[in-house]
């Protein structure tokens, strides 16, 4: 496919880097997962050259797609599109004394170590957590009792129109797992953010750091092909409160391992395929190519079994 004579200006900048035809499991998070490939994929270095691709890709009306870590995204093999925006190399912050500025693509659990060292509120939750400011900012990323909405100061934004706009907090609206950003009620790509500084007892901030990065070791798997936070659970229907209950007392009785119920409650289910891919019921690990299938599956099942239950990860199709 011949490309756009505007793309073929950009390629020639000597500092712009891309890469063609690119296999969206060479650039995702994910591996062992089967994709589409991605046309041509861009690097920026600098924040200029984020603002011109972006540009210009709204211009000729394509669909922007702007990644940074990829966490939390899952890509279903018929997604291959002409383009992609990387920000892993716009991964600068600084520490301005009263506020620290980040770059899109700067690492959420970098920041949050430095700021926990400092003893400053709000960041001992994330220190494991994966993703760029970027990213965990239009999701409203969190855990561990802490959420970017209680960070997060301002954010350059930039529109299709070329114009730059401020947005302070309450103008993101942020909710659970989501802001104005997400739902499209501001339409525009993150450029940077400032994001708070408020000291707090320096021990008491470690000590909670500490604790939760002990509390992610015990509860939830390795990051390698670790999907995330499937879903924002919704409640237990009454078919998955009975089954539970019938195999907790079992398990009681029988004096083996309650965190074995997870296995029997899926083969009473007639899921025992799923066992694998599990680790707990909102964790699931990419083991290999066959988790395409068995996604698709354990999808279904947890909406069985949780009313009003909404995926918390991004798929793109």
């Amino acid at each position: 496919m011949r490309l756009e004579p505007f793309l073929k200006l950009i390629l020639k900048h000597p500092y712009m880097i891309s890469k063609d035809n690119v296999t969206i499991s060479d650039f995702c998070w994910l591996k062992n997962i089967t994709t589409g490939t991605v046309r041509k994929l861009f690097y920026p270095e600098n924040v200029e050259e984020l603002k011109n691709i972006c540009l210009k890709i709204w211009k000729e009306n394509k669909s922007l797609y702007l990644f940074g870590h990829t966490s939390n995204s899952y890509f279903l093999p018929s997604f291959s599109p002409d383009y992609i925006v990387s920000t892993l190399r716009l991964s600068n912050f600084e520490d301005m004394g009263d506020y620290v500025y980040c770059q899109t693509g700067a690492h959420i659990k970098k920041i949050a170590r430095q700021m926990v060292e400092q003893g400053v509120e709000g960041y001992h939750g994330l220190i494991d957590l994966p993703g760029t400011v970027g990213g965990a900012v239009y999701g409203n990323a969190g855990c561990y009792g802490c959420e970017m909405s209680d960070i997060f100061l301002e954010a350059e934004i930039l529109q299709p129109n070329g114009e730059i706009i401020i947005c302070k907090n309450d103008q993101l609206k942020f909710a659970r797992r989501t802001s104005a950003l997400k739902t499209k009620t501001i339409v525009g790509i993150i450029l940077s953010v400032k994001l708070s500084k408020k000291k707090g007892n320096l021990a008491e901030i470690k000590h909670k750091s500490q604790e939760a990065h002990r509390l992610r070791i015990k509860t939830q798997p390795g990051p390698q092909n670790n999907l995330g936070s499937c879903f924002m659970s919704g409640t237990r229907t009454f078919l998955f409160k009975m089954i539970s209950k019938v195999v907790h007392v079992y398990l009681k009785l029988k004096k083996k391992n309650l965190q074995k119920s997870l296995s029997i409650i899926l083969q009473l289910l007639r899921h025992k395929h799923l066992i694998p891919y599990l680790y707990n019921w909102n964790r699931f690990i990419w083991k290999d190519e066959q988790a395409a299938v068995v996604f698709d599956d354990y999808v279904k099942l947890y909406k069985r079994l949780h009313k009003g239950a909404k995926l918390e990860i991004n798929v793109y199709e």
